[in-house]
């Protein structure tokens, strides 16, 4: 009805695991196509969450968000500022500066590097729409697998990542971010 399509366009649906929500059947259109439908036909309030229904928070993704946040301000911080546009054109800190702080090169055989440089990012180009990007889809994926499956998918991704990056890259090579 008016109400549904309304909540629709104004944010969509609240979802819970008690809950699912599915479309709404309308009886009319099920009695024409089914004979007998409407009689049997779910009652629509039974398929739609109430407006009033708080979507659950994406804990495991608040916290990597603001931890990733938070590294990219210790980063620049470190680096005393942002380097100019000519040496980082991600507008973030130097190379020597992420390498400091976990940047991922196994030249020297650090593999703790591995999982450090899954959570730093090259500069403000770099962190913006991952972080965006990793908003969206990942709430998604909390909200059908929680937080312990999403955490893990997470860490075993950057990992795999950071796998690939340090196979593919030069020794010299500096890498950061979670896709290598």
């Amino acid at each position: 009805g008016n109400a549904t399509s309304s909540r629709l366009l104004r944010g969509g649906p609240s979802f819970s695991r008690a809950s699912p929500v599915r479309p709404a059947p309308v009886a009319a259109e099920l009695s024409s196509v089914v004979p007998g439908a409407s009689s049997v036909a779910p009652q629509p309030s039974a398929w739609v969450a109430p407006a009033d229904q708080a979507k659950p928070i994406p804990t495991f993704l608040a916290c990597v968000t603001m931890l990733e946040a938070a590294l990219f301000i210790f980063t620049i911080i470190v680096n005393g500022g942002f380097e100019p546009h000519s040496a980082n054109h991600m507008l973030g800190a130097s190379s020597t500066t992420l390498y400091l702080c976990g940047g991922l090169n196994l030249g020297e055989r650090q593999y703790w590097r591995l999982s450090s440089a899954i959570l730093l990012h090259a500069g403000v180009l770099h962190l913006v729409p991952n972080l965006l990007v990793q908003w969206w889809a990942g709430c998604a994926v909390e909200s059908c697998w929680g937080f312990s499956w999403t955490a893990c998918l997470y860490v075993f991704t950057g990992l795999g990542g950071s796998l690939l990056s340090a196979t593919l890259s030069l020794p010299q090579q500096l890498s950061v971010g979670a896709s290598g």
